[in-house]
């Protein structure tokens, strides 16, 4: 997105003061130099932010607007010494140290990241963010700097063979050895060569090595749990603007002009869905699975008040029960996707602890006679404009169309082990065949 200074739309951090005359006489505070401000609105608030705005920042905690010397307001309270609301763009690729700035290396900062800094902590330290860190990172000083700079078109390549996954939070521990150094984001995609697992979050890439068992990459396990807290990459029509909802557990809204590159623009017509509802015989869904891509097929079951579905094939281990019911929560209004809720419920056989009751409600952003293309990541309230493809399942509606699917996914994958991000896997773990090695949240 464009991060030229925004006019109109102040960060929070900003609005937390009011405009104030000019407090700097002849002997005013003491510059500390010149950096990005981003702000975070208060909780709850549903206003959307501007691109952070270039601002001079005095050793009294304050800060100037650069291109509204008029603006002068008091930065939050630990803005200078903890990173946060103060940012500077990464000028050339550097290490990102852990501990101290000569610690353990656990990934480099690329061209273009704009990241959290502390002005009054040792120099150069960081805070990138979505991964979780265990402690301070560091980066070479001299490689940030307040002056824009733009991102690569195209990310960095990824080492030939590299796996991809939507794994749950894992914890990754520097390649020399030594404490965990950082969680991975349960909102963003995982990857793993035999040597290293690795995050790319907002030009950041964060690395090292990780216990997590090979199940992770090679059948895309995943605690729903924290994945279904993050938001969906959308964009939103909301009070005569567009808003750009980025990805995330408690992202702000960003103020856009258009949609970001790669977004696909919604179709709110449910007919196919709903056509589905009534007279449908089976459910298929896309797993990852150890053998590859595969359709796992449920038939529906109807009586006077709702829809369940049961797997055509048992699954070999029969301690346990899935039962799984669907039916359209929310009808389609005013730009709001048709919503359908897909229950389950787990009995395993002998404990009462191992039961889960698990709804997940689902936003029907495409449809076609064949598929549903269903996104499970919440959504912020607005006019639904666009999605990330990346992002939905994909349901079939037929055997024929997954068994299709399923073909085109192996070659896909032959090709690129991480096209597994973009193929619309059913990610809800427990209606997977797990067999005997590969573990259950039941």
């Amino acid at each position: 997105m464009d991060r030229e200074p925004h006019r109109s739309l102040l960060p929070a951090a900003l609005l937390l003061a009011a405009c104030t005359p000019d407090l700097a006489a002849s002997r005013g505070p003491l510059p500390l130099g010149r950096y990005w401000l981003d702000g975070v609105h208060p909780t709850q608030s549903t206003e959307p932010l501007g691109p952070p705005i270039l601002v001079d920042v005095y050793l009294d905690g304050t800060a100037r607007g650069v291109d509204e010397p008029t603006l002068h307001a008091a930065l939050p309270p630990g803005a200078l010494t903890e990173p946060g609301p103060l940012h500077l763009y990464a000028r050339f690729d550097t290490d990102i140290h852990t501990q101290r700035p000569d610690g353990p290396v656990i990934g480099h900062l690329h061209p273009g990241a704009l990241v959290p800094v502390a002005p009054l902590r040792r120099p150069g330290q960081i805070a990138p963010q979505g991964p979780t860190l265990y402690a301070a990172a560091f980066v070479d000083p001299e490689a940030l700097t307040a002056d824009p700079i733009a991102s690569p078109d195209t990310p960095p390549p990824l080492p030939q063979g590299t796996r991809a996954s939507r794994c749950y939070s894992i914890d990754v521990e520097p390649q020399a050895g030594g404490p965990y150094a950082w969680r991975t984001d349960p909102c963003s995609p995982v990857y793993a060569t035999p040597d290293r697992t690795f995050q790319r979050v907002g030009g950041v890439e964060l690395f090292g090595t990780s216990d997590a068992p090979d199940w992770c990459f090679t059948i895309g396990a995943q605690t729903m749990g924290p994945y279904l807290l993050c938001s969906a990459s959308t964009t939103l029509r909301g009070d005569g603007q567009l808003v750009w909802s980025p990805p995330g557990q408690t992202p702000p809204l960003r103020a856009v002009e258009h949609p970001p590159g790669g977004q696909t623009p919604v179709s709110l017509d449910s007919r196919h869905a709903q056509t589905w509802l009534a007279s449908g015989d089976t459910l298929t869904f896309l797993i990852q699975s150890e053998a590859g891509p595969q359709c796992d097929t449920w038939s529906v079951i109807r009586d006077a008040s709702t829809l369940q579905i049961e797997r055509r094939a048992p699954a070999p281990h029969h301690d346990t029960e899935v039962h799984r019911t669907l039916a359209p929560r929310l009808q389609s209004e005013d730009g709001r996707p048709f919503i359908l809720r897909l229950g389950d419920y787990l009995d395993t056989e002998g404990s009462s602890l191992l039961r889960c009751q698990c709804d997940q409600d689902y936003a029907l952003v495409w449809s076609s006679p064949d598929e549903l293309h269903m996104l499970g990541r919440r959504i912020p309230s607005g006019t639904l404009v666009s999605y990330d493809p990346a992002e939905v399942e994909r349901w079939y509606l037929t055997p024929a169309a997954c068994a299709r699917a399923a073909e085109s996914a192996h070659e896909r994958l032959a090709r690129d082990p991480t096209a597994a991000l973009e193929l619309g896997y059913h990610l809800q773990e427990w209606a997977l065949d797990w067999g005997a090695t590969s573990p259950s949240r039941r």
